[in-house]
């Protein structure tokens, strides 16, 4: 194997290495496989759970072939080089590298050792151009999925396809509901399919999708694929029944209020610097605008958030919220409009915006 990349062509090979472990039991999880073809090089890293493969254009390839070393110390010496070309040969069991005056050699390991990437051929499959809003949404919901282990499908994320034009993400810890909406284009035979993805994906896809090219979703059965231009994921589905988050979203309200989500922002943030940790907070509601409030035996403070263009006529009622959980709900919100909707001080309080929903239980005192 001899191939030559030019400056830039390796820039993919740091989306594969994302998905290898830091540390392993197994030294090959760490590897990359690299697989030189005519006309270009797939790279593949895999943590057993998930797998990544990235296609980087070549230069000059001189021979075929395979090779299999360690994936982070690569991608790291590759960013460092700056010869303009990068050189790769594999001798025997060693692949050696050359940029310039540079010279370094890796042992490899043998290629059989290196795990079979699992496919996902033939799958109904949806589209979201571009990737940004899909990202956005995932991030939004993932704040509210579990982190307790022992609660594996809460630690996940559905995703529904409602129908060709739309799927909806939802993430639950038990204590309250993000919801979001994203427009997509799919095929009529994904209408109604739903599948769980794992906390391992749900934090791998932000940092290797690229956020302006449109993503490609399929998922049937124990495997879900993600596909950009260059770039292939597939990752295992979690494996259970996800509890029917409809249940906790009341069918109608009695009272709501439209707000501008900047100030709540700020307020919220400002608040938590008079306290060196604060886990509840109270949210007024008046014809004033919006309170929210905190104190403990060291502190106290308040911010008042006025409203904008709506107003609220209703009586004044306060809600006892988690603090952090009140601050995960609307530090997503864009510059516009978000309307809070509530029945009674200790109903569920719905916060909604565009297609982003949040749930949120107000806390017995």
């Amino acid at each position: 194997m001899k191939v030559v990349f030019n400056e830039g062509q390796l820039n993919n090979l740091r989306r594969a290495i994302a998905v290898c472990p830091t540390r392993s039991t197994l030294p090959v999880l760490q590897c990359v496989l690299i697989d030189v073809e005519k006309e270009h090089a797939v790279f593949t890293c895999t943590n057993l759970e998930q797998s990544i493969q990235v296609v980087c254009e070549t230069s000059t390839v001189e021979a075929e072939g395979k090779a299999l070393v360690n994936g982070q110390k690569l991608a790291r010496l590759v960013a460092s080089l700056s010869g303009g070309t990068v050189t790769m040969e594999l001798k025997e069991h060693t692949l050696h590298i050359s940029s310039g005056g540079s010279r370094f050699k890796f042992t490899t390991l043998p290629i059989d050792d290196f795990p079979e990437t699992p496919t996902v051929d033939k799958v109904p499959t949806c589209t979201t151009p571009p990737a940004r809003q899909f990202i956005d949404a995932l991030q939004s919901v993932a704040v509210a999925t579990s982190k307790d282990a022992t609660r594996l499908i809460l630690n996940g994320m559905l995703m529904q396809v409602t129908d060709t034009n739309s799927c909806v993400l939802s993430g639950t810890d038990g204590k309250r509901l993000h919801r979001n909406l994203v427009d997509i284009e799919s095929d009529a035979a994904m209408k109604d399919s739903a599948t769980i993805m794992p906390a391992e994906l749900i934090a791998l896809l932000p940092r290797v999708l690229d956020a302006q090219a449109p993503v490609t979703i399929g998922f049937e059965g124990a495997f879900i694929q993600i596909r950009q231009e260059r770039f292939y994921c597939v990752s295992k589905a979690l494996d259970g029944m996800f509890p029917n988050v409809n249940q906790v979203i009341p069918p109608s309200f009695k009272s709501n209020t439209d707000f501008d989500p900047q100030p709540l922002q700020s307020a919220l943030k400002r608040l938590a610097l008079a306290f060196d940790s604060m886990d509840a907070c109270e949210l007024t509601v008046n014809t004033e605008g919006l309170k929210v409030s905190a104190q403990n035996v060291e502190s106290a403070g308040e911010e008042d958030v006025l409203f904008g263009a709506s107003a609220y006529f209703g009586d004044t009622i306060k809600f006892a919220l988690s603090y952090p959980l009140f601050v995960n709900a609307v530090e997503h919100l864009s510059s516009e409009p978000a309307t809070l909707s509530w029945n009674d001080e200790f109903s569920p309080l719905r916060i909604e915006q565009n297609g982003f929903l949040a749930i949120l239980m107000p806390m017995r005192q």
